[in-house]
């Protein structure tokens, strides 16, 4: 139907980085679906979660929270409290929540993600993975790195058994073990682990904010140890990068 060609456009869009008209879309199919199958649909709540996304991909947290919120207790209360899109919803409240270093908050989220993704997936599948891996980030950001290595070894694991050693997944989580193991003033270590997701990422081809982030830690960790132009040099390759559009 309309509303659901509406939502769809909305959510092409909002890949090609056309965000006004992604906003336009998927508000018109929000209204839509509110109007003709009412506010706690299951269809409903797939436009909510998706004008949510597109708020908060836009630095918009404000407005991204109150419908990631409805979306989650949508499904919640039609789907039941151990549904797969709950955990999505719980995901995605912990990421909007850990940009905003609400560090508790996120950390509820989370929490409840892992274990109804590790109650329907199993303590073997990558999206148990991705939460372990969100998690550690929170406990790192808070210094509690103890809390951190775990986790980040665990997804690391999964994520490489699961989907393979080349895998862009390995890549970001070898990134941010590195950012710990810098934090724990292990730089060798930390380097090797840079060095492995840089391979990672250019053996993929990948040409995007990810990679310049990869170099920009890079960059960092060899600017602390006194090798400037190395770090110069890191710093203009993610510059060059971040100054181009992004593909879709």
């Amino acid at each position: 139907n309309l509303a659901s060609i509406r939502n769809n456009l909305g959510s092409l869009y909002r890949r090609l980085g056309r965000y006004d008209e992604a906003e336009s879309m998927i508000r018109q199919a929000l209204s839509a679906r509110e109007k003709d199958l009412g506010p706690e649909h299951l269809q409903t709540a797939s436009s909510l979660n998706n004008l949510a996304n597109l708020y908060d991909e836009l630095g918009r947290p404000a407005e991204a929270e109150p419908l990631f919120i409805r979306a989650a207790a949508i499904w919640e209360k039609q789907l039941g409290p151990d549904h797969p899109y709950v955990a999505t919803g719980c995901f995605n409240l912990g990421l909007l929540n850990a940009r905003l270093r609400r560090w508790a908050e996120s950390e509820t989220y989370y929490l409840r993600a892992r274990e109804i993704r590790k109650k329907q997936l199993g303590d073997d599948h990558p999206d148990y993975a991705l939460v372990l891996h969100a998690l550690a980030n929170v406990y790192r950001d808070q210094g509690r790195h103890s809390g951190a290595e775990p986790l980040y070894t665990r997804s690391l694991a999964i994520t490489e058994a699961a989907l393979g050693p080349g895998h862009l997944s390995v890549a970001s989580i070898l990134n941010d073990l590195a950012r710990l193991r810098r934090l724990q003033g292990d730089a060798e270590t930390a380097e090797n682990l840079l060095l492995r997701a840089l391979a990672i990422q250019e053996n993929a081809g990948l040409d995007q904010p990810e990679l310049a982030e990869t170099l920009h830690n890079y960059a960092e960790l060899m600017r602390e140890q006194g090798r400037v132009d190395e770090a110069a040099e890191l710093e203009e390759r993610a510059g060059s990068i971040r100054s181009r559009p992004e593909s879709p």
